[in-house]
């Protein structure tokens, strides 16, 4: 059961849906500043529109692409005053830019609903299914850490971590022999 969800979590890292979200960006022309608030609203709805309908291939309303794009501006430009400090930049001819953190915030979301949904599949409350990724993880790293485990029942407990771990595992290990 581990060795199936670990495969699940590298499937989508697989997918490659940070290349289709930077495609979208690649493929969006726009301008290169703004003068105003009213025209930088404009042109993140538009790009906001435009990345979901390429990336999912549905439409949302304008008032869902700003509310998207301005929680995402107003996150990600925290420290320079939020959704203003993104106006700021796109004023001073980084639009670019600015289609980029929302861009990139889209696929981090995407990427990350694709991997909690492989974590609902297990039911915490499943003895069996938490006791069955203890003993797959057991099998994996028991005598690498033997002494150090805790009880069955404090592992089953803390299933994601295991999965966490042998996840993190074969990325440095694909990474390594960059398969």
């Amino acid at each position: 059961m581990l060795e199936e969800i670990v495969n699940g979590l590298m499937n989508v890292d697989d997918l490659g849906i940070e290349k289709k979200y930077s495609g979208a960006l690649n493929s969006y022309t726009s301008k290169i500043d703004v003068n105003d608030r009213a025209e930088f609203i404009d042109e993140i709805v538009k790009y906001t529109k435009y990345l979901v309908e390429k990336t999912k291939g549905y439409k949302i309303s304008d008032e869902d692409a700003y509310s998207q794009a301005s929680a995402i501006l107003e996150q990600a430009y925290e420290k320079q005053y939020g959704f203003d400090g993104a106006l700021k930049a796109a004023k001073s001819g980084k639009l670019r830019d600015v289609l980029s953190v929302i861009s990139e915030a889209n696929a981090n979301n995407d990427v990350q609903n694709r991997k909690g949904y492989l974590f609902t599949q297990i039911d915490p409350k499943d003895p069996k299914a938490t006791g069955q990724i203890v003993s797959d993880f057991k099998k994996l790293y028991g005598g690498a850490y033997s002494g150090q485990m805790q009880d069955d029942a404090v592992l089953a407990k803390n299933y994601a971590q295991l999965i966490s771990y042998h996840y993190k595992q074969k990325q440095e290990l694909k990474a390594l022999i960059g398969k």
